[in-house]
């Protein structure tokens, strides 16, 4: 994964941690600046839905009443693409990091239930 960062967005991580995902494969990476989400999948039958969400939150990054993860840049300037991985390809994109809890990791409650959405 280092490597793959290295040459597809010019980052150095200085640490990368696996996360859990469910169709794919996510990575916390961490910089001396920074910190993103790598997400890998692959099943290339997603790259167009892929695409649209990243024009959604490319679009979302444009509204700055709230915070969501901003696509990260190729080098080249794409945002999500195909990308050769061992004997395969895979998905590849990078986003920002938000600090937080994973919804996941949080236990359900009316009150969290109600501010889904809210701004």
């Amino acid at each position: 994964m280092k490597d793959l960062l290295e040459s597809y967005f010019g980052i150095k991580p200085i640490e990368i941690l696996k996360l859990n995902g469910y169709e794919n494969e996510n990575y916390q990476v961490k910089t001396l600046d920074n910190k993103y989400i790598l997400k890998t999948y692959r099943n290339i039958d997603l790259l167009p839905f892929l695409k649209a969400e990243t024009e959604a939150l490319i679009h979302l990054d444009s509204n700055k009443s709230f915070k969501s993860s901003r696509p990260i840049e190729f080098i080249d300037g794409d945002y999500v693409k195909k990308i050769p991985f061992g004997q395969n390809e895979i998905i590849v994109r990078l986003l920002s990091f938000i600090e937080g809890k994973f919804m996941g990791d949080t236990s359900a409650s009316e009150q969290l239930t109600i501010s889904l959405g809210l701004l």
